[in-house]
């Protein structure tokens, strides 16, 4: 017993010893010593420069303190600046008891006048990210997967801080103060980083408020976060918590955003939006996976309310955009950016004297992301185009563009089709596929005095396919075949009002307040070849004459050669000088008589058997919906019998 009590004392003795000796031997040890080799270990782990250029001094006991001043950490060989990080002293403290006991406990760290200058080259490599193995593993051993992994910091000290990014991909280059916002308790402390620079080569302004470090390891509790950022004339924000920071999960924020041009946070979020009016928009954020969603938002763009949710799925080649969008009350003027057009520069996306805009098509955004997108517009508000129920449904998929028009109530009849833009090679090509059906001619003009004096329903269909780099090109470069029927309803003087009372008594139409000119029949055929759109035919029977047309329209060059010959059916007190020459312009057309001609006053029904015959074989092209007894059915299929056509009183509308 005695020999084991004096093995006992003998090693207390030691022990205490070998602590006085540490315990002095920390207090005179010149720590500056290890500069040199701490610098080198710490180096060759990293792969990168490390060094200690002032004093480095350590204070020993129950929390262990280390002071180090100028502390350096080299930049990568392609790197800007000769440092990564720089800061003119650095202290820890850290708490010896819990580090026995698995926990890192720091009651101090602070950062004197710190520098981190991030980049990454036009290969997209980051120059924070250390190749070494060993750099590898310490890291995966160190940075925290979970918020209890955070280590305690008690107080965090960042004063003066700057942090600078540079990315000339993206065209970044933001510079920013970073700096702790002390409370009156360590669980009160924030930070804060805010500065300015340039995004996209647009002034770029950013500040971030978060939670302090004990509120991030604290899972129990949401962490609180603000930021606020504009670039260039576009605003956006989010305020709430993140349940889940470390992985960026768990979202609760509320999203503001708000600027001139939606099409302006494509160099920012990646999003290829068409050109939109100012605009605001309130929502939630959230994400699940690699998931973005913003979801019930409200707001307005333009003259138009808009609301619903959008999703944005992050994946390789390309992410994926999905969205469910309504408006109430939608200005038509607000699409006019799907067609690259800034609202309110119109006349600058179009050639003087033209009318189809000569915008180029963007194809980077056309093939930057996959869509998926719904749209619903109840009201629409379009100058002299009484619309509503608009439904489009529009797909995106490697740059192949395909819209489907589900539905549009115009002047109480539909259109519907859809419209195919491919974008997959050097020059795009296009696809219309439209019909109308059922359009109300007296809808149009329900606004003008000859409202009351001018009816007939209305069908057509577009069929055209062209290549081009603007939407001018492909219609000036397009084939297929253009079609307008129009039944029953009646012509006031508005003929005569548009054309001139000397065309009218060319064409042998003569209406008056008394008594209004019937129509039974218009009927239009263009056949499209490489932009040149031939009339065969172009017909309107009317109860007093019958018109017969011919020409062409250059859809490349906009220019209009039609020439109208008037069919009496009965001796008219007008005779019939000469026929009526179209010419001019899409935007400034010309209409006049041809001296050089005598108008053709062959029998009606000769003319109109003669042009109907072969446009029979385009009645089943497109759905008139206007019934067996309409007279302009009846009219064609008696063109295809051979008998002359007959003059039934007028349909009512």
């Amino acid at each position: 017993m005695k020999r084991a009590l004096r093995i006992l004392a003998w090693t207390g003795g030691i022990i205490l010893v070998l602590v006085a000796l540490v315990t002095v031997a920390a207090f005179l040890f010149p720590w500056n010593w290890l500069r040199g080799p701490l610098d080198r270990r710490i180096s060759d782990a990293l792969g990168r420069g490390v060094a200690v250029d002032g004093p480095l001094s350590v204070h020993l006991g129950e929390t262990l303190r280390i002071v180090a001043d100028d502390v350096r950490i080299a930049n990568t060989p392609w790197g800007s600046q000769p440092n990564m990080v720089q800061m003119k002293r650095f202290v820890i403290a850290i708490y010896l008891p819990a580090l026995l006991k698995g926990r890192t406990v720091l009651p101090l760290l602070q950062l004197d006048e710190p520098d981190f200058d991030l980049e990454k080259n036009a290969k997209g490599e980051a120059n924070w990210r250390f190749a070494n193995p060993e750099a590898k593993a310490i890291k995966a051993a160190t940075v925290p997967k979970k918020r209890t992994q955070v280590p305690i910091i008690e107080h965090l000290v960042v004063q003066h801080g700057r942090l600078t990014y540079k990315d000339p991909t993206n065209k970044i280059d933001f510079s920013s103060q970073v700096s702790t916002a002390l409370g009156v308790a360590p669980e009160h402390q924030q930070l804060r980083l805010e500065g300015h620079g340039t995004f996209a080569a647009e002034p770029f302004h950013l500040t971030i408020d978060g939670g302090s470090i004990l509120a991030l390891r604290n899972k129990s509790q949401p962490y609180p976060v603000r930021i606020e950022a504009r670039i260039g004339q576009t605003d956006g924000g989010v305020d709430g918590t993140v349940t889940q920071p470390l992985q960026l999960a768990g979202f609760d924020l509320a999203m503001h955003l708000a600027g001139n041009d939606m099409a302006e946070v494509f160099p920012i979020f990646g999003i290829p939006l068409p050109h939109t009016a100012p605009y605001s928009l309130q929502g939630r954020l959230a994400k699940q996976g690699n998931t973005w969603s913003f979801h019930d938002f409200a707001g307005r763009v333009g003259g138009s309310d808009l609301s619903g949710n959008v999703s944005l799925t992050q994946s390789k080649p390309r992410s994926k955009l999905t969205a469910t969008v309504r408006s109430r009350t939608l200005d038509v003027k607000d699409l006019s950016g799907l067609l690259g057009i800034k609202p309110g520069h119109e006349q600058e996306a179009t050639p003087p004297g033209r009318v189809l805009p000569n915008v180029p098509f963007n194809l980077d955004k056309l093939r930057a992301m996959d869509m998926d997108i719904h749209f619903t517009g109840e009201r629409v508000l379009a100058p002299h185009l009484p619309m509503s129920d608009l439904k489009v449904a529009m797909k995106i998929d490697d740059g192949l563009a395909h819209i489907d028009l589900l539905s549009l109530d115009l002047a109480r009849g539909d259109v519907a089709g859809s419209i195919t833009l491919d974008g997959r090679k050097p020059q795009p090509t296009a696809e219309f596929r439209l019909k109308l059906s059922q359009i109300k001619l007296h809808d149009f003009l329900k606004a003008t005095p000859f409202a009351n004096e001018t009816a007939g329903t209305m069908a057509g269909r577009v069929d055209l396919t062209g290549s081009g780099d603007s939407t001018a090109e492909i219609i000036g470069h397009s084939s297929g075949r253009l079609s307008i029927f129009m039944a029953g309803g009646s012509i006031s003087d508005l003929i005569v009002r548009l054309i001139g009372l000397d065309v009218s008594k060319a064409l042998g139409l003569i209406a008056t307040k008394d008594k209004p000119v019937g129509v039974r029949c218009l009927v239009t055929d263009l056949d499209v070849h490489d932009g040149l759109a031939t009339v065969s035919p172009m017909v309107l029977d009317t109860t007093v004459s019958d018109v017969t047309g011919k020409g062409r329209l250059n859809l490349a060059d906009e220019t209009l050669h039609l020439q109208l010959a008037g069919h009496p059916k009965q001796p008219s007190l007008f005779k019939v000088h000469s026929d009526v020459l179209v010419g001019g312009s899409f935007k400034h057309p010309s209409v006049g008589l041809n001296p050089a001609e005598l108008g053709a006053q062959g029998a009606a029904a000769a003319a109109l058997g003669a042009l109907l015959t072969p446009f029979a074989a385009v009645l089943p092209f497109i759905d008139l919906g206007l019934g067996k007894n309409s007279p302009c059915r009846q009219l064609i299929e008696q063109a295809k019998t051979g008998s002359p056509p007959s003059s039934p009183p007028n349909q009512p509308d």
